[in-house]
């Protein structure tokens, strides 16, 4: 009887102990393995994501509400808003099912993208998520979560919880799709001299020029021009918020060399009081979506709703008309 209780008592110790191993493990790896959000976002001050292709996105906070992307421009704030409410709300929807598994592992390691994420300013990642392929039915998306280096040995479906949709899309690899649209943010006594040039119209091209709370049109030769003045001030007020609509990311570099050497339409250059020279070069977009003119039943021989516009030399985004329209008048405009 001694012997037979003392079994039962061993028995019960080694069951013990089993569930203590494996809720402990268990535990462990929640806390490890499964945790992606980032409680307070606000320590975030490093985020690099890269993919498979090449593509690097360095950002960095430089303060409260604006991040730089490689240490070149600023970032777009709606998708790094975005992004930061990511980081924060993510949560785990369901593990992988056994019969898919391996194969999402598989996935995983050959076409993820790679998301550092630094806090307050360390030089080593607190996490690091390889985000994968989306589910079938586009409600999740597969990841896997790394720590101190150590790769969890499942990746988990994840969501934003009250959100119908994947998450693949709010880690944006290309530096390209993070530039910020803004291009000009002037009250009008920050600005020195506009210059608006028609290349196929130089009797219609000006220059307004402000100093001393003077404002003057001129001709590009800097000839003095009779004007309206109320039109003169009313013209600098319209640069207050003016942004293109985005990065051009469709056309293959050999397109935007071929487009940039035809003639622009206009070439709008903005000088703020401190120097800084922002230009402007307008090219016409083709009319892909062959729209018809109904007044004359054949197609516009341009698009009418947006044009390329290339900024600085340097920057070949997609603008809108009814952006541009306002601060690139003619010169009749101020003479009537």
């Amino acid at each position: 009887m001694k012997n037979k209780g003392l079994i039962i008592l061993l028995a019960i110790l080694v069951l013990a102990s089993v569930y203590f191993y494996f809720s402990n493990s268990k535990s462990t790896l929640k806390e490890e393995y499964r945790d992606f959000a980032i409680e307070d976002t606000s320590m975030v001050t490093k985020v690099v994501i890269t993919d498979q292709q090449g593509n690097a996105s360095v950002l960095t906070r430089e303060n409260k509400h604006k991040w730089i992307v490689n240490g070149k421009y600023e970032a777009r704030k709606d998708a790094m808003d975005v992004l930061l409410k990511t980081l924060k709300r993510i949560d785990i929807q369901a593990p992988v099912p056994k019969s898919s598994l391996e194969s999402t592992i598989k996935f995983i390691a050959a076409n993820n993208k790679r998301v550092e994420i630094y806090l307050n300013n360390s030089d080593k990642p607190d996490k690091v998520y390889y985000v994968g392929h989306n589910t079938k039915n586009n409600l999740g998306t597969y990841m896997l979560l790394e720590k101190d280096g150590k790769k969890s040995s499942v990746p988990f479906i994840t969501e934003i919880p009250g959100f119908d949709g994947f998450l693949n899309t709010r880690f944006i690899s290309d530096p390209k799709m993070w530039h910020s649209v803004k291009i000009f943010r002037y009250q009008p006594g920050d600005l020195a001299e506009i210059a608006v040039q028609f290349p196929d119209s130089a009797h219609l091209s000006y220059k307004i020029n402000q100093k001393d709370s003077l404002v003057q049109l001129t001709d590009l030769e800097g000839k003095s021009l009779p004007a309206n003045t109320q039109k003169l001030q009313d013209y600098l007020t319209r640069f207050s918020f003016v942004n293109f609509e985005q990065v051009d990311v469709d056309g293959t570099p050999e397109y935007q060399d071929s487009i940039k050497q035809t003639m622009p339409f206009f070439i709008l250059s903005v000088k703020d009081k401190n120097g800084k020279l922002t230009t402007i070069k307008a090219f016409r977009m083709p009319n892909y979506k062959h729209v018809i003119n109904n007044l004359t039943g054949e197609e516009f021989p341009y698009d009418m709703d947006r044009f390329y516009g290339l900024i600085d030399d340097t920057l070949f985004t997609v603008m809108q008309y009814p952006t541009f329209d306002p601060i690139t008048p003619e010169r009749t405009y101020f003479q009537e």
